[in-house]
């Protein structure tokens, strides 16, 4: 495993997402971070994402399991969960180890600059409804691309808020 250093105030390490914005879910080793790209982030909106609790939850349609939440006032985020972009023996690895810890990195989009820092953990209701939801995409599509096409198919019909909105488990963290 490579060790990153993420030092808030610096570029992001991680040059893939130079450029992008928008919300970006990774499979990390004891969970999942999400990556908030956005421009112009004002030291106002650090401290409200930094100090306003997290209202989330577990958005399913179709096999496929979005990590829907509000981290700022009527600032809402989704992102997918695509477990088919990892190797077999990864998935495997990683649904047997998966943990609740949760990073939200807040990084300005026009800049890439980290701003904020966020670690969290998500429930144990929330993490066996992931678990369950990901062996279900895992035995209904056969690739990661379909599983991204039918993604692109949900956010067609689904904004954020609506996805919030009808989330099944709401929780706060």
């Amino acid at each position: 495993m490579e060790f990153i250093n993420y030092l808030v105030g610096f570029e992001f390490p991680d040059p893939k997402y130079y450029g992008y914005e928008g919300p970006v879910l990774r499979i990390a080793e004891s969970g999942f971070e999400i990556l908030v790209c956005m421009p112009d982030i004002s030291e106002a909106e650090v401290l409200e994402w930094q100090n306003r609790p997290i209202q989330y939850g577990l958005f399913v349609r179709d096999a496929i399991p979005f990590f829907v939440g509000e981290f700022a006032h009527n600032m809402y985020i989704d992102s997918s969960f695509n477990i088919l972009q990892l190797e077999a023996d990864q998935r495997k690895l990683w649904m047997d180890q998966i943990g609740g810890n949760v990073i939200l990195f807040l990084i300005d989009s026009k800049t890439y600059r980290l701003k904020l820092i966020r670690p969290f953990a998500v429930s144990e209701t929330f993490l066996s409804h992931l678990k369950t939801t990901l062996q279900l995409q895992e035995n209904t599509y056969s690739s990661h691309l379909q599983v991204d096409k039918k993604i692109l198919q949900i956010h067609e019909i689904y904004d954020n808020a609506k996805a919030m909105i009808e989330t099944v488990a709401p929780y706060s963290a």
